[in-house]
């Protein structure tokens, strides 16, 4: 009666450590859109968020030919905008948001022909030029990204102007360009990413990875460029980074031959590097798409690309709702509880807590069982327990998160990570209690529910 649990116990746990291994982001995953409307397929295109009008933009890119067509995201589908006036159709261009006056500034590129050196501004309806004696020169290939340290402004490195890659800095400061004057700073590259880590105690800084030289090398700048050191995510040339705020990390996919998606959460004073996670991918890996982060609908947004050049994936929280597919026993109940970005499982069973003193005490534990593929047929575990009534277990543990009761029955766990790709995702708990009955040794489980 007694080995019976210790073998059930002993399996849990095992399949709890993988927890620790597991690098998933928390409740987050890829999903394909479906958008009735969507730009044609493309690469080197460029994207940013747009604040006031709360839309991620896309602009041009390479299709058969240069484009010169402006969408926006609205969280569904894309929208075709008609601007009276329009940028040149072209690819290989940078697109970053100026929080400072809430407009998207868009720099360069080439048309296969001739490279730019032009600088326009989306207010959220149309595109304007903007003249100014001085401004980067001509190139395409760059990168730029908004700059959140005091003073802000959005800084633009390297490039390609057609004769080779360049390593000047530009800062942007809202209505003008002025040239950085940096000692030892990174080498001459293009095809590099840059993104924003917004403030931590006041300081934000510019990441900065890849490229066609150093391309193994992350450079951060805040008043000036520091080198990092060769990074975990290796080499990488035209990739795509978005910073996320709800997650509070920069996160870059693709530009390498791996699948997988890499988050940057270091803080001010440290050397943190890139760090994949090691759930299965989502998206097949290209080169030459663009990210952005929807802040609206908390989501990253990505489009296009060597691979999938047609596709628009997200990626962010996922949207839980529940509904019964089976049966436990012991009277457990259960359900989802929180906000929608931090929601947890809550499981309790009055019988255990009505009788704490005399029929269930000392060690109390909580079980959450996942099951990421179909509902796997229930496991009637009354006979091998010995237990005086149907106890019923729906799902395999492919991921199990354990803890101690608040109260007695009373269990309230943070949702594990979820992994990527998963679109069935049942949950049961289980309750563990010794006591008097039945022979120092209780078992309930919830119902089985459906999550995803």
């Amino acid at each position: 009666m007694r080995a019976a649990p210790v073998f059930v116990f002993s399996a849990f746990f095992a399949a709890s450590a993988l927890l620790g291994q597991s690098g998933f982001l928390p409740n987050y995953a890829w999903r394909l859109a479906s958008p009735g409307a969507s730009p044609v397929a493309r690469t080197e295109h460029a994207m940013a968020w747009h604040p006031s009008s709360q839309r991620v933009v896309l602009f041009g890119g390479l299709g058969a030919t240069a484009l010169a067509d402006t969408w926006t995201w609205t969280g569904t589908a894309w929208q075709l905008e008609s601007p009276a006036v329009s940028p040149a159709p072209r690819y290989g261009h940078a697109m970053a948001v100026d929080r400072s006056t809430g407009q998207l500034l868009l720099f360069g590129g080439t048309d296969g022909t001739q490279i730019f050196s032009d600088t326009w501004i989306w207010n959220g309806a149309s595109w304007a030029q903007h003249l100014s004696a001085s401004h980067p020169s001509a190139r395409c290939n760059t990168a730029m990204s908004w700059y959140p340290y005091p003073g802000g402004g959005i800084i633009l490195f390297g490039g390609n102007d057609g004769g080779g890659d360049l390593g000047d800095t530009w800062r942007w400061s809202g209505v003008s360009w002025s040239m950085v004057s940096v000692l030892g700073g990174p080498s001459p590259r293009s095809g590099h990413i840059m993104v924003e880590r917004t403030p931590e105690a006041g300081v934000g800084w510019i990441t900065m990875h890849g490229g066609s030289s150093g391309a193994s090398e992350v450079w951060r700048y805040i008043e000036g460029w520091q080198a990092m050191f060769p990074t975990a995510a290796g080499a990488r040339m035209e990739s795509a980074a978005a910073y996320d705020a709800n997650l509070g990390a920069a996160v870059m996919f693709g530009g390498a031959s791996d699948c997988h998606t890499w988050v940057y959460q270091g803080g001010a004073a440290s050397f943190q590097d890139w760090q994949p996670t090691s759930a299965p991918c989502g998206p097949a890996t290209r080169t030459g798409h663009a990210m952005a982060c929807d802040e609206l609908r908390s989501s990253i947004v990505m489009f296009g690309g060597s691979v999938g050049g047609g596709e628009t994936w997200t990626l962010g929280r996922l949207p839980f709702m529940q509904s019964v597919v089976g049966y436990g026993c012991g009277g457990a109940m259960a359900g989802l509880y929180g906000p929608p970005i931090d929601v947890s499982w809550g499981m309790f069973d009055p019988w255990m807590y009505s009788l704490p003193g005399s029929s269930v005490y000392g060690l109390q534990a909580g079980f959450v069982v996942f099951s990421g593929g179909a509902l796997p047929q229930g496991v009637n575990l009354s006979q091998p327990l010995g237990l005086p009534h149907a106890c019923v277990l729906h799902v395999a543990p492919d991921v199990v998160e354990i803890a101690t009761a608040q109260a007695p029955g009373d269990f309230r766990l943070t949702l594990p990570g979820i992994p990527y790709g998963v679109t069935n995702l049942f949950i049961q708990g289980l309750m563990v209690g010794v006591g008097s009955y039945p022979g120092a040794f209780y078992l309930s489980a919830t119902p089985a529910f459906r999550i995803l």
